[in-house]
């Protein structure tokens, strides 16, 4: 028997065909267990949603898009939320096609809704496909998503068809965020302990089943640096993850070779004595070579046109010593520099 409500005294009975009541009985259980939580909590407790106006593909009368709207948020409330939307939103609502994750966002946050609801009504003659989603109004992204059909229906049917699967849609969302991830832990080397928020769980490889949050796992064993990792987990996700330990002896060898290595002390004399050596080597040598070919061994007074014996030959010295002062030099500094 189809349901009835207060708000519509004129209700009629459904006239669609015989395969959408069973598809209707085969939500009952998810939407009976959104009643029942529901009617566990106190008013109080119940999450505010904000449900935006229904998008329509096709041709259907602004009476009957407005019936449908109307179901929407009953069906919401049926499955124990506080409906924030329409009349009561006292602010224009976009539709539900022309609101993003920010968009959503604000929303929420402006009519202090924990969700938003909206959805697409597809309508080819006497044919309705209904596409809702449920959305967290603190992220923006849609956390919830059902498709119904009627087909060959009044406006009626499908009016309950659409009451139906917003109750589902909430009381889904219900069951999914009790659902916890699962986390398949494989390590390198394996039979590690694995700690989870400061509890043994077992060593590795093992699959965990955590509670939707945020979680804090370590895997340690002996001789290896421990591994730690911050896991943000969401309902009914899957994740593997694959940790590989360093060993402590390694990671302690790695660490020696980044550090600096102490010079001798004898290098330290011996390069500065080079460097010392090598620059008066080639000064001695620059003041060969600029002495080269001066004449020496003239009478004192002579006259103007008076030859000198001889000439200073000093350049193959004053070489030798240049090449010896630079690289000398350039050991001594190599000695200072080099680790």
């Amino acid at each position: 028997m189809p349901r009835t409500r207060s708000s519509n005294k004129h209700w009629q009975p459904f006239s669609g065909k015989h395969g959408q009541v069973a598809a209707r009985w085969a939500t009952a259980p998810l939407v009976a267990l959104a009643l029942l939580g529901a009617a566990a909590r106190p008013a109080q407790a119940q999450a505010r949603v904000a449900v935006l106006p229904l998008d329509v593909t096709g041709q259907l009368a602004p009476r009957a898009l407005q019936v449908l709207d109307q179901r929407l948020s009953l069906g919401v409330a049926a499955a124990g939320m506080t409906v924030v939307g329409g009349s009561q939103a006292k602010i224009a609502l976009p539709s539900s096609g022309g609101c993003g994750p920010a968009c959503r966002q604000g929303l929420a946050s402006q009519l202090s809704a924990r969700f938003v609801a909206g959805g697409r009504i597809t309508v080819r003659y006497d044919d309705y496909v209904f596409e809702l989603w449920l959305a967290d109004g603190t992220t923006g992204r849609t956390i919830s998503e059902l498709q119904r059909r009627c087909d060959v229906c009044g406006i009626s049917a499908a009016a309950e068809t659409l009451d139906l699967a917003a109750s589902e849609l909430v009381a889904r969302q219900r069951v999914d965020r009790r659902t916890p991830a699962t986390v398949s832990i494989t390590t390198q080397p394996p039979a590690v302990e694995l700690v989870v928020d400061g509890r043994p769980v077992g060593r590795s490889p093992q699959t965990l089943a955590l509670t939707p949050g945020t979680h804090r796992l370590e895997a340690r064993t002996a001789g290896y640096l421990s591994e730690r990792r911050t896991i943000t987990s969401t309902p009914n996700e899957r994740l593997s993850l694959a940790l590989t330990l360093l060993p402590a002896v390694a990671a302690s060898a790695a660490g020696a070779d980044l550090e600096p290595t102490a010079r001798a002390p004898w290098r330290r004399s011996a390069g500065w004595s080079a460097v010392v050596a090598g620059l008066a080597a080639v000064a001695g040598g620059v003041a060969l070579l600029i002495v080269d070919g001066n004449a020496i061994d003239c009478r004192v007074g002579r006259t103007l046109n008076e030859v000198c014996r001889s000439e200073r030959r000093t350049a193959a010295v004053g070489w030798t010593l240049l090449g010896s002062g630079v690289a000398a030099a350039a050991t001594g500094s190599l000695l200072l520099t080099l680790p």
